[in-house]
C-alpha cells in the first residue's frame, strides 16, 4: 500500500512577496574577528542592518578606534611618568647649600661664570696690566722702570752658574710691551718702532747699547746671549 506524502509548503522570502517585516527571514551571522571594542563604539545602525559588508566595515572601524584610543593613554602615560622622572632628578641634584644662600636653584652642575684673574697679581705683560688697570700700572710703564725690568730677567734665562743669560724678544716685548715693537716684511722678526718712546730715551735711562741695538733688530736673531756684568745699568748709580 503506496504511503501519499503531503508536499512541504514553499519558504518565500517576505521581501519578495512585498510583505514588509522590518527583518530578514535569513539572518547572516557577522564574522568572528576576535575582538570587542571597548565601550559603546558600534552606532546604532549596525543591530538594524543586514547588509554584511556594512556590518564588517562598521566592526573594523571600530576595531581602528579603539586602537588609537588607547595608543594614546599610553603615550600619555609614558609623557607623564617621564615629566615625573626629570622633576624627581632635579630636584635631587640641587646644592644643599641653597637653602643658606637663599637665591641659588641651580642644580649641582652648573658652576657659574669663572671670577676674573686679580690684575695685582702674577706678572703679566706691561701692555695686558696698563689695558686693565692703567692708573695702577703707570708707574711700571715709565721708561726707566721698563728698563730696569730688562736688566733684572727672571731666573730661567740665565745658565746655571749665572755667569750668562740669554734674553729672548718674546719676552722683551712682553716687558716692554707690544705696541713698541713692529715686524720686519721679510724674515718677520719683530724690533722697536722708529717712533716709539722707549727706542728713543731707552738709553738715557742706562739701557746698555747692545741690548738697545738688538731691540732695532741689530742683529736680527730672536735671541742675544750676554755676560752677567752686561746686565748692569750703566745710565744711573
Amino acid at each position: 500500500m503506496a504511503t501519499s506524502r503531503t508536499p512541504s509548503p514553499p519558504v518565500t522570502d517576505s521581501s519578495s512577496s512585498g510583505v514588509s517585516s522590518g527583518k530578514s527571514s535569513v539572518e547572516v551571522p557577522p564574522p568572528d574577528i576576535g575582538f570587542v571594542p571597548h565601550g559603546n563604539l558600534l552606532p546604532v545602525q549596525l543591530h538594524s542592518t543586514n547588509n554584511p559588508r556594512l556590518r564588517i566595515r562598521v566592526q573594523l572601524e571600530s576595531i581602528l578606534l579603539s586602537k588609537a584610543v588607547l595608543t594614546t593613554r599610553r603615550l600619555l602615560q609614558t609623557t607623564v611618568q617621564f615629566k615625573a622622572t626629570q622633576q624627581g632628578q632635579a630636584s635631587s641634584t640641587q646644592p644643599s647649600t641653597s637653602s643658606a644662600q637663599g637665591t641659588s636653584s641651580y642644580p649641582a652642575f652648573f658652576f657659574g661664570p669663572a671670577p676674573l684673574p686679580d690684575p695685582t697679581t702674577g706678572e703679566l705683560p706691561t701692555s695686558v696690566l696698563a689695558r686693565i688697570n692703567p692708573e695702577l700700572n703707570a708707574e711700571r710703564d715709565t721708561i726707566p722702570s721698563l728698563v730696569d725690568r730688562i736688566l733684572d730677567p727672571p731666573h730661567y734665562l740665565f745658565n746655571e752658574d749665572r755667569t750668562r743669560v740669554t734674553l729672548d724678544i718674546t719676552w722683551a716685548i712682553g716687558v716692554i710691551g707690544v705696541e713698541h715693537f713692529e715686524s720686519d716684511c721679510y724674515n718677520q722678526r719683530r724690533f722697536l718702532r722708529p717712533e716709539s718712546a722707549f727706542r728713543r730715551h731707552a738709553i738715557r735711562y742706562g739701557l746698555p747699547r747692545v741690548i738697545h741695538d738688538w731691540l732695532c733688530n741689530e742683529p736680527e736673531e730672536e735671541t742675544i746671549e750676554l755676560n752677567v756684568d752686561q746686565l748692569r745699568n750703566t745710565g744711573r748709580g
